[in-house]
């Protein structure tokens, strides 16, 4: 039977269920009071577990985005606890927090774009965030991290959106789309040594060969080595 709702209501409906960002924005308020990143690392473990128990997104965005988080604080502790801490202090729990498979992005280094501020509140604090992303730039939980020949670790899913929910791509079609990231990353990489070699910068061999990079946004050892994320080696699923 062919689905008679129109396209935005079959988003809305997915947003509502955490399926997906409304046409690539997500928003939510949280009932927490923001901490510092001077806290102990039990007190900032703590706080992304918290936050992330709030969350009931069933998607992680993979490209970059743009955060708006809005933080209501104490005005007095703000400007005369030297412990309490700036704003800027407050930014990178949060983003700390809202990476890994329990959260909303891979990691904090998709954020291309921020705006941070914070208004009085006389009562409990607390804080919202907004996200904004190319519509389709997201991915279906559970996610793993496969590694390609540049090097590069790059969010995969067995699983695809739906206007009914999370569908399972068949493991051939997985397959299939691993093959061609290698491709595409593999030969890149040579076109850039092949550069290289006749004389080009790394700059300019990074920015001639840009056109050859897959969409797909990869992430390097270093950002995903203590994400959470089920990481595989090239080697390990290549049988190269």
């Amino acid at each position: 039977m062919t689905d008679q709702r129109s396209a935005h209501e079959i988003e809305a409906n997915g947003y509502k269920l955490g399926l997906n960002p409304m046409f690539g924005e997500w928003s939510k308020r949280f009932g927490l009071a923001p901490i510092t990143r001077e806290a102990t690392n039990a007190a900032r473990r703590s706080f992304r577990d918290s936050l992330q128990a709030e969350l009931q997104n069933s998607f992680l965005f993979s490209g970059e985005v743009s955060l708006t988080m809005t933080l209501y604080l104490i005005e007095h502790k703000m400007l005369e606890d030297a412990k309490y801490g700036d704003l800027d202090n407050h930014m990178k729990p949060l983003l700390d927090a809202l990476k890994g498979p329990d959260g909303l992005l891979v990691d904090d280094s998709q954020v291309q774009h921020m705006v941070a501020s914070w208004i009085d509140v006389p009562g409990e604090e607390f804080f919202e965030l907004e996200i904004k992303a190319s519509p389709d730039d997201f991915i279906m939980k559970p996610v793993k991290l496969y590694e390609m020949p540049n090097g590069l670790f790059y969010p995969i899913s067995t699983f695809t959106w739906s206007p009914e929910g999370p569908k399972e791509i068949r493991s051939d079609l997985t397959a299939l789309q691993l093959r061609t990231l290698a491709n595409l990353t593999g030969d890149r990489k040579f076109r850039r040594h092949e550069l290289v070699q006749n004389g080009a910068s790394k700059l300019e061999a990074f920015e001639r060969t840009r056109r050859m990079a897959p969409v797909q946004m990869g992430f390097h050892k270093s950002k995903v080595v203590e994400s959470g994320f089920e990481r595989v080696a090239f080697r390990e699923w290549s049988d190269a």
